[in-house]
């Protein structure tokens, strides 16, 4: 185990606004998993939360279906969910959870293969299916909201770890240290990088910028098209890309205002 126990900053803990909290310990997280840290040895708690939040920042940006489709439905984050909402307190959202579960459970396996493999907007029935208890959901939050339930939690843990702001980039590079064959990983990871992700690499590298990390995915409507964008964070800020056409394109911040553009060939794969 390389993160033992629920590490955030002194700062977060002392902010009034609950989500920094929440969001300090996603950005440990995330520099984690980033250096090649394994899921299993980051601590339990740490992940519930960071799942929670990640299955309510998907339905609040599109519904129960963008949170399927982007989370692949993957087994051992739903479990991580639901754990986590049972930890939270979030006694409504976990049986609500368990409702829109029922609905994948009764779709057929070739139409739910198919909407998992397929582009997302090409599934407006299976849409509008998956969104069924949408407006429950959100109108849940007004009385059981997970992001104060989440944050509430990890400032009640007793094994909570709090280090100061100016600690922590210190306190992150030892725990890197502790990774064995961090080479053989970084090398595995690179190989494995999906086609999105080795397009946003060259599109850095060509804007002679440092690719720090990614953030999100979005919808973008490209000459009456609808594809995904891409946020990541570089040296210089925030930007966001897309795979279009043959081409990688490259934006500042939210804006359309292009950086750079590249072929996004065969090599980068499909």
């Amino acid at each position: 185990m390389i993160l033992k126990q629920v590490t955030i900053t002194k700062e977060s803990m002392e902010d009034e606004d609950p989500y920094e909290v929440i969001l300090s310990n996603i950005d440990i997280i995330n520099d984690l998993l980033s250096n090649h840290v394994r899921h299993d040895e980051i601590c339990i708690q740490s992940l519930k939360s960071y799942y929670v939040d990640y299955y309510l920042a998907q339905v609040n940006n599109g519904g129960f279906s963008q949170f399927v489709y982007n989370s692949n439905w993957n087994e051992s984050m739903i479990s991580l969910i639901l754990d986590g909402l049972k930890d939270i307190g979030a006694v409504k959202n976990l049986k609500l959870f368990h409702k829109s579960a029922k609905i994948v459970s009764g779709m057929s396996k070739k139409n739910f293969e198919r909407f998992l493999e397929g582009e997302y907007f090409g599934n407006f029935l299976q849409i509008n299916h998956l969104n069924k208890f949408d407006d429950n959901f959100f109108t849940l939050q007004e009385t059981e909201n997970l992001l104060q339930l989440n944050s509430d939690w990890l400032k009640s843990l007793p094994s909570l770890k709090v280090v100061e702001q100016r600690e922590r980039e210190a306190h992150i590079k030892k725990l890197i240290s502790l990774v064995p064959d961090l080479e053989e990983r970084s090398k595995a990871a690179l190989e494995a990088e999906p086609r999105y992700k080795k397009i946003m690499r060259a599109l850095c590298k060509a804007a002679n910028q440092t690719l720090e990390h990614e953030t999100a995915a979005s919808h973008k409507e490209i000459d009456g098209q609808t594809t995904w964008a891409f946020h990541f964070i570089t040296n210089e800020g925030h930007h966001h890309m897309i795979d279009f056409n043959g081409k990688g394109v490259m934006f500042k911040g939210h804006t359309e205002e292009v950086v750079v553009e590249i072929d996004a060939n065969e090599e980068y794969g499909t």
